[in-house]
């Protein structure tokens, strides 16, 4: 994985509960670490639903490529990453050669 290629900051997040003062718990996210990115976007990167009848939300999927690190080994799909702004939800992680680097696939919801 060449350095030059990792040119994006994002942020690995997990989701963690937490009371708040009402005693109610209710689910936060923290960040877990900044990491270099590749991004990389589909051809067609953008398609329209039907959600909820006459609703509608534009999903985007998007691939980061990271380097290989303990933290970042334990994401699983109730993690996400916020890029540029936006909290993409993670679907998948397969490691890329013998702890060289990870390939995340996600999807972003821009309602």
């Amino acid at each position: 994985m060449r350095a030059g290629d990792l040119d994006r900051l994002v942020i690995l997040r997990r989701a963690s509960a937490v009371q708040d003062s009402a005693g109610q718990e209710v689910q936060t996210w923290s960040d877990l670490a900044e990491v270099w990115a590749r991004v990389l976007t589909p051809t067609r990167q953008a398609r329209e639903i039907a959600d909820a009848g006459e609703a509608r939300a534009a999903l985007q999927r998007r691939t980061f490529q990271i380097r290989w690190s303990p933290t970042a080994a334990t994401l699983t799909a109730r993690d996400r990453i916020s890029y540029g702004g936006v909290e993409h939800d993670i679907l998948g992680v397969a490691e890329i050669g013998r702890r060289e680097g990870l390939t995340i696939e996600t999807m972003a919801r821009g309602d």
